[in-house]
């Protein structure tokens, strides 16, 4: 009887979970002497393998398993005690970080389950509801109320003691609300507070697919030394996530190292956690096949304890400053992810563009329930797909590192121009336009700048050969008098085959001519496109 219970439990929860409970190795379970005790558990999970769930989850199988995960997580230790198993030592001298370990110890095994495929699936929420209804949790968030960092986000010096004096079920249930600079932010209160920082190692873990105690641990450690930090009102550096379409990363290439964090292939475990911080959508026509883990500045913007007697600011006087914090944390953000693209941009060959999209990103605030903010969900991209090989991530990696310490702000706008004119601009001309603009933003000034433009390019890109940089420069003047003519109402315009032509070149020549800039001895350091002109036509001392 007990063996249909087996495989009834490794078909429902996985061998990894299955084996976890026994307490015995993946490799024992087909061939396993069941002991009494063993047997008891085998039932046990049988049942919960066997548990209703909601009618509305029929035509979701892999949402009837996370239904189950609240109730057998909160078992599971015992249920592992019983067969032998035995939990690792929680020693701290933080007494937060001795109650948070043994907490993750509690909520970690969700990993070893079998990654739920489809959006309707909530993988982190049955983690959570397990985590709430546990003991240890509660018991977190009293050592946090008593914690001298933590407890300033739930009252002030004058209410310590009133806090103090509180029952423990009270204490548990004190709210506050907390705004970020992440855009992040709302009421939360103790026990919520207590269940992020779990939630916090155990999804970081499971994101990179370290699916194991050490590694939740190590997480959670870390994330509570960053809450310690926004909670003290000091900025401090937050994991961010980011999703990247259009790109695929070859069969040889499983990541890399980028001067912004590292590019990585998302497993279903990956994919199943980052839906569920909101990383993740059907909406976007295109399939995301890459995870950026950088790291970005948060910081606590505005803080209203929820006191009875306090009387709550609704008339949101501080919501100015806080948009103004968040636009400029969006803006870092999103330049920071310009540069990736930018960067794997650098590295295409002539043929084949590299046009990377970033779909969506996340701050993932160890105080707060991750939410992402979506990029280009529902912007068509013309570019096709390209296979990022072996060969092209070190190129991609080594132009990463020049882009973020080389690259000026003062040819920032010549760089979005340039991958929108490569990715977005689904009219050839429109594409046309903006790649010509990464030439002006390079080399232009505001009179005459047909020829400084023109001449700077064909001087830069031929600078040995005085006829094949006479032919160049023939070349550059027409692109530039026929977008001169779009721009300003012609009524000869191009066909959209001619279009799409002079879009292709111009993107390839402001590719090739960033590239020399870039090796041009002091070029890209000068402070405007006025002073490289100069510097290519006329030899200026720089």
């Amino acid at each position: 009887m007990w063996n249909q219970a087996l495989t009834l439990s490794r078909e429902t929860f996985g061998d990894p979970f299955v084996a976890y409970a026994l307490n015995v190795e993946e490799k024992d379970l087909a061939a396993l002497e069941v002991s009494a005790e063993r047997a008891d558990v085998i039932r046990i999970l049988e049942h919960h393998a066997m548990r209703p769930v909601n009618p509305r989850s029929h035509n979701d199988p892999s949402s009837w398993l996370w239904e189950k995960v609240p109730p057998i997580l909160q078992s599971l230790s015992s249920l592992r005690h019983q067969c032998g198993g035995t939990p690792p030592p929680f020693e701290s001298e933080d007494e937060v970080e001795a109650l948070l370990l043994e907490a993750v110890y509690h909520v970690w095994p969700a990993l070893l389950l079998p990654p739920p495929e489809k959006d309707s699936s909530s993988l982190r929420a049955g983690m959570q509801f397990a985590i709430l209804g546990m003991p240890i949790n509660a018991a977190l968030g009293l050592a946090i109320v008593r914690d001298t960092d933590f407890r300033k986000i739930f009252t002030d010096d004058a209410r310590f003691e009133a806090l103090d004096l509180l029952e423990e079920s009270k204490k548990l249930r004190v709210h506050t609300n907390l705004w970020w600079r992440s855009g992040q932010g709302g009421t939360t209160w103790v026990e919520a507070i207590a269940s992020h920082l779990v939630l916090h190692g155990v999804t970081m873990a499971g994101i990179h697919d370290q699916r194991t105690f050490a590694d939740a641990a190590r997480y959670a450690s870390a994330g509570l030394q960053i809450a310690r930090r926004l909670a003290g009102g000091r900025q401090a550096t937050v994991p961010l996530m980011a999703t990247i379409s259009n790109i695929d990363l070859g069969d040889d290439v499983d990541e890399i190292d980028t001067a912004w964090g590292k590019l990585f292939r998302p497993t279903p475990m990956s994919r199943a956690l980052l839906r569920e911080v909101g990383l993740w959508h059907n909406g976007s026509p295109r399939e995301t096949t890459a995870v950026l883990a950088s790291e970005a500045f948060d910081k606590l913007v505005c803080l209203q304890h929820r006191w009875p007697d306090v009387e709550f600011e609704d008339d949101h006087k501080w919501w100015k400053s806080y948009s103004d914090e968040t636009n400029k944390a969006w803006t870092e953000a999103e330049s920071m992810l310009d540069k990736l693209r930018f960067s794997l941009l650098l590295s295409s060959s002539p043929d084949s563009l590299i046009a990377a999209v970033a779909e969506s990103a996340s701050y993932l605030n160890p105080l707060a329930r991750s939410d992402a903010r979506h990029l280009n969900y529902f912007v068509q991209v013309f570019a096709g797909r390209t296979v990022i090989t072996s060969s092209i991530a070190e190129t991609v990696q080594q132009w990463s590192y020049r882009v973020k310490d080389e690259h000026p702000r003062s040819l920032e706008t010549g760089m979005r121009r340039l991958l929108s004119a490569a990715t977005f601009r689904l009219d050839p001309m429109d594409g046309f336009i903006d790649a010509v603009m990464c030439w002006e933003n390079l080399f232009g000034e505001a009179q005459e700048t047909s020829f400084k433009v023109c001449g700077a390019l064909a001087k830069l890109l031929e600078p040995n050969d005085r006829l094949r940089r006479e032919a160049l420069y023939g070349e550059l003047k027409k692109l530039y008098d026929t977008r001169s003519k779009i721009v300003h109402g012609s009524p000869r315009e191009p066909t959209r085959q001619s279009a799409a032509e002079h879009r292709d070149r111009a993107v390839v020549i402001a590719l090739t001519a960033l590239r020399a800039a870039y090796e041009y001895p002091g070029l890209i350091k000068l402070g405007d496109s006025s002073e490289r002109y100069k510097q290519v036509l006329l030899e200026f001392p720089h």
